[in-house]
């Protein structure tokens, strides 16, 4: 599992992350927009692959009572007007 929620603000050259040198499907990639976009809006995302991908999703399903309907809509809304 890797956590990437600092990329986005660091101002030095960055390596690559392990998910993008990972050929056999292991990492699952975790990262936010908060940091970058917008502290408070708190939405992040996972980029999830091979043989944990089913079991992740319906983890995630199932515990998903943190979820804020509006922060995504917002993202979504600041996301297609380009800003």
């Amino acid at each position: 599992m890797e956590d990437n929620a600092y990329e986005g603000i660091n101002f030095d050259a960055v390596p690559a992350p392990i998910k993008a040198l990972d050929k056999n499907n292991l990492v699952t990639y975790l990262s936010t927009f908060s940091k970058t976009l917008m502290p408070g809006l708190r939405v992040g995302y996972m980029v999830v692959t091979g043989k944990h991908y089913q079991a992740i999703i319906e983890r995630k399903l199932i515990t998903n009572y943190e979820l804020r309907i509006t922060n995504y809509e917002l993202f979504n809304l600041l996301r297609a007007k380009g800003d």
